[in-house]
């Protein structure tokens, strides 16, 4: 890490962060990003007009059929907001969990409770545990900064797979970039083939159940399935504090203390590996883009990023806990926190396929697979590099 960091003057991304550019002005570049993104997919009368689209569209591709629409829900505030708008709409969602064995009570619960009131299906895909457990072991044991994501890959794969079974034409996802911005590929890149490496190499079960994604897999369900994943919280007018409180007074949902809290290894992750092993404070992008987005000032971001993710004593728990789950001694968490740091780079993947397919990306995929903002402006950037 840098000992004199320069900060943007716009929000709180610094020089520790990877690929950051700033301008004449001191603002960076991911800044820059949001606005470009801001401009493509505005709020408002124009955002109120493409949701409008967005869920004719869904209406017309479900007739006939028992489901509108698929949402994949974790308990957290966004994918319950956006079930709670879905139903709003008039659609017909079908949910779809995937539990990874990490759920915490508190997600469990909001899940329970936005059902049950919502009288929406609910389908669970349990991934294996053992087959998860030993993943995660792998990643942690080649010293990779985002050792939850295996989780990401198979939730992804699971949604796509679950809009074949039913028939379902439209996936609603709830990450939306105003509120939780874009991570470096250096903190978060995964694929297929890195995944099979880094078992093959660290693990010890062969992967039977994994849902996985392939460049191969995207091309079947976009371009011969016709689905498409798309984001409609980003044309809303959505603050996550406010979000929090209406689901709290309407269904009884319950905070789990922090973005992506709601999954106990997901917030190992978070604040126990990334952040003392790396170096490495993801809310640097979140808090950021609310920065931007103005749900919070400048200041409070960088009171917030002046102190650890979580008290001491809330991380030690998480930590015991995860060691029991892992079946894993204190000991061996050491001698894996201590270990030798790498970037996936250092580990054969498609990353370098993806850049040189950029430029073709940039103007067929978005239309073909119907692609979230961000993974069409990474896709756009790619191919002016």
């Amino acid at each position: 890490m840098s000992q004199n960091k320069v900060y943007c003057s716009r929000c709180v991304i610094d020089s520790d962060v990877p690929d950051v550019v700033f301008d004449q002005d001191g603002v960076c570049n991911y800044c820059h990003q949001f606005d470009l993104l801001c401009r493509d997919y505005p709020m408002g009368e124009e955002g109120e007009r493409r949701l409008a689209e967005i869920n004719r569209a869904a209406q017309l591709a479900g007739r006939g059929k028992k489901y509108d629409v698929l949402i994949g829900v974790s308990g957290g505030t966004d994918s319950c907001y956006l079930l709670h708008q879905a139903v709003s709409f008039g659609l017909r969602p079908l949910c779809v969990h995937l539990d990874n064995g990490w759920d915490s009570s508190i997600s469990s619960g909001n899940m329970s409770k936005m059902l049950k009131q919502l009288n929406a299906d609910l389908i669970t895909v349990k991934a294996d545990v053992d087959e998860m457990r030993d993943l995660f072991l792998a990643f942690m044991k080649a010293g990779l900064p985002w050792i939850d994501g295996p989780s990401d890959i198979a939730l992804i794969a699971t949604l796509y797979n679950s809009a074949v079974k039913y028939d379902v034409k439209y996936i609603w996802f709830g990450h939306n970039f105003r509120t939780e911005g874009k991570q470096p590929d250096a903190w978060t890149h995964l694929d297929s083939r890195l995944i099979h490496h880094v078992h093959k190499r660290f693990g010890h079960l062969p992967l039977k159940h994994f849902a996985d994604i392939t460049p191969w897999s995207l091309f079947y369900w976009g371009a011969v399935r016709r689905i498409k994943l798309v984001r409609p919280i980003n044309f809303m007018a959505y603050n996550k504090t406010r979000t929090k409180q209406f689901l709290a007074d309407t269904y009884g949902w319950e905070d789990y203390g922090g973005h992506h809290y709601e999954n106990e290894f997901t917030k190992f992750a978070l604040v126990n590996w990334l952040y003392p092993k790396f170096g490495i404070d993801k809310r640097k992008i979140t808090l950021s883009a609310c920065v931007r987005s103005g749900e919070i000032s400048r200041d409070d971001a960088l009171g917030q990023l002046s102190h650890p993710p979580v008290s001491e004593e809330e991380g030690r728990e998480n930590r015991r806990r995860v060691e029991e789950r892992l079946g894993i001694s204190t000991e061996e968490m050491d001698a894996l926190l201590n270990g030798e740091n790498h970037s996936f780079l250092d580990y054969p993947s498609y990353y370098f396929l993806y850049k040189k397919l950029g430029t073709i990306a940039k103007f067929v995929l978005p239309k073909i697979l119907g692609l979230s903002p961000m993974m069409s402006y990474d896709l756009k950037k790619s191919g002016d590099n």
